[in-house]
């Protein structure tokens, strides 16, 4: 029973779930439980999770909290607009906005509130997103070239000290605002159609394709899975690699008539819901795994673990598990 709570407020944090509740963040568990309960030092703020991390920007000032669960609470003092997050299980990524260059970045220690390093961008490119390496310290960040005499988007590599080892410029002219990795040697580029994939390192394209409009998008390591439009229908797409080559491969299709599709994922599965109805597939084979029917239309989807699904509707929060 959600107690009369909005659904969306919910997130995924690991094996737990958060939400805002009246100046405080709540911790539960998967039954509902509460855990921990934190209060806020501000009284409205913007909230994501992002590594197994909460953080919430407030509206009235650019400060910021993070939370962790059986952790303590870290206010972060910045002095520009925090514009994008991005955390690993050690660090965290700040991109603000600045008056007096393109943009700021910020690496931080999840126990500290001071940087452990700051990069400025002048002159090179407007900074707009970021992805940590395998080891969670290093990073991979995306700007848009402001170059006129060669427009698109340029790439840098930096190791856990801050220090550039790489870099590259994304042929064409095309805006690839966001970033993330499939490995090491694989960072991906998207935006609502387009889907591109270099090895940084090698400055090398590997694969890029288009589509209509890319409706949803999950990735984790070594899988990336699309929902793309098809007119009438939306195509579930996953990714492959075969013999050094990239493809998608069509999986399912869904008709519009039968409502919107929310989509997650874990590392091991892809889950859909449409209406009231659940389907799971597997991420490695593409292979479809199990479908469920509620009575209720489901609003939200939460992704626990590999094998655990937390679905909410209206009234009402459901537990799956995955034999």
């Amino acid at each position: 029973d959600l107690k009369n709570t909005d659904p969306l407020s919910y997130l995924g944090m690991g094996t737990y779930l958060a939400r805002l509740e009246e100046g405080s963040v709540i911790f539960m568990d998967v039954l509902g439980q509460v855990q921990q309960a934190y209060e806020m030092p501000f009284r409205e703020g913007e909230i994501s999770s992002s590594g197994g991390s909460l953080f919430i920007k407030s509206r009235l000032s650019s400060n910021l909290i993070m939370f962790q669960p059986q952790g303590e609470s870290i206010v972060i003092e910045t002095d520009a607009t925090v514009e994008n997050i991005q955390a690993s299980e050690e660090r965290f990524l700040l991109l603000q906005k600045t008056t007096d260059s393109l943009g700021e970045l910020k690496a931080y220690n999840k126990a500290q509130s001071q940087p452990l390093l700051t990069l400025s961008f002048f002159e090179s490119g407007y900074p707009l997103d970021m992805a940590f390496h395998e080891d969670g310290k290093g990073f991979d960040l995306v700007l848009l070239n402001l170059n006129h005499a060669q427009s698109g988007m340029l790439v840098y590599r930096y190791n856990e000290w801050g220090e550039k080892t790489a870099e590259m410029t994304l042929p064409g002219s095309e805006v690839l605002p966001a970033i993330d990795l499939l490995n090491d040697d694989c960072t991906v580029f998207y935006n609502n159609q387009t889907v591109l994939l270099a090895d940084i390192v090698q400055g090398q394209i590997l694969f890029e394709e288009s589509f209509e409009k890319i409706e949803d998008l999950a990735l984790t390591t070594n899988h990336l899975a699309l929902l793309v439009d098809e007119g009438d229908q939306l195509g579930l797409y996953i990714l492959r690699k075969a013999e050094g080559s990239f493809s998608f491969e069509r999986l399912d299709s869904f008709s519009k008539l039968d409502g919107d599709l929310l989509l997650v994922n874990s590392c091991e599965s892809i889950f859909l819901a449409q209406n009231n109805i659940i389907r799971a597939y597997d991420f490695d084979s593409g292979s479809f795994l199990a479908e469920s029917e509620l009575s209720e239309k489901v609003v939200n989807l939460i992704a626990q673990d590999n094998n655990t699904l937390i679905v909410l509707t209206d009234k009402n929060g459901y537990l799956f598990a995955l034999d």
